[in-house]
């Protein structure tokens, strides 16, 4: 949690550095984008984007976020995911800037996104479906993908006149997919535990299901230029 609160303390140093002195003038303008709390998730990895914001209060934006297992191993310390993981995905959004004052603007989106993950697990357990019994086994390929959309709405804060913070939440729809392959060793766990609170790494689990989405999150981005 270190680098992301060094991250929210230093913009809002900027922010107060600039209050008073800026408005919130975004027409035209190319904004590259952080999205820094991805570094925290379970599946760490890397956020950037960009978001073009037109002259008619509508913004186009596309980000890009990546993981590896360097990425894995030092926010994880693998006790998660293994050696070959690998994190891939894209989202692509429209923003209808409903109003603006001198520091801030509030927005309601619409957002696709896709995602890609593998990795190769070792000495673990997976439920194959809903009905499966547990299974251990010592190695397998894994593989997980998501589709998702969702609205979205945030509020848009002027930090400087070119940094700006963006807080945002968003509700829909996905289909998750989690395949295993080339498992070693299959075989049903015999003991007697039991999960009162329901399947034990549910995250790693095989089969398709659509589920709830909610996305709260923050942005840190830069004005890089006006078109």
């Amino acid at each position: 949690m270190k680098a992301p609160t060094l991250i929210m303390l230093l913009v809002f140093i900027l922010s107060q550095q600039g209050r008073g002195q800026d408005t919130l003038d975004m027409a035209r303008t190319l904004t590259f984008y952080n999205v820094p709390f991805t570094w925290v998730n379970q599946n760490p990895r890397l956020r950037f984007g960009l978001e073009y914001h037109d002259d008619n209060h509508l913004g186009y934006s596309l980000e890009i976020g990546f993981g590896n297992r360097h990425l894995n191993h030092k926010r994880l310390e693998d006790l998660v995911w293994g050696q070959a993981y690998s994190f891939f995905e894209v989202r692509s959004e429209i923003k209808w800037y409903r109003h603006e004052e001198q520091k801030f603007a509030t927005y309601f989106g619409a957002e696709v996104l896709y995602y890609n993950m593998i990795d190769h697990l070792s000495d673990n357990s997976y439920y194959p479906d809903r009905d499966a019994q547990e299974l251990l086994y010592d190695e397998a390929d894994f593989r997980k993908e998501k589709i998702a959309f969702q609205f979205k709405a945030g509020i848009k804060f002027l930090a400087t006149k070119r940094f700006v913070m963006d807080f945002y939440q968003g509700i829909g729809l996905a289909y998750r997919n989690i395949r295993y392959s080339d498992v070693v060793n299959p075989r049903l766990d015999e003991s007697d535990d039991f999960e009162e609170w329901g399947w034990p790494e549910s995250y790693k689990n095989g089969g398709k299901y659509l589920l709830l989405q909610f996305s709260p999150g923050v942005r840190i981005g830069m004005v890089i230029g006006r078109l």
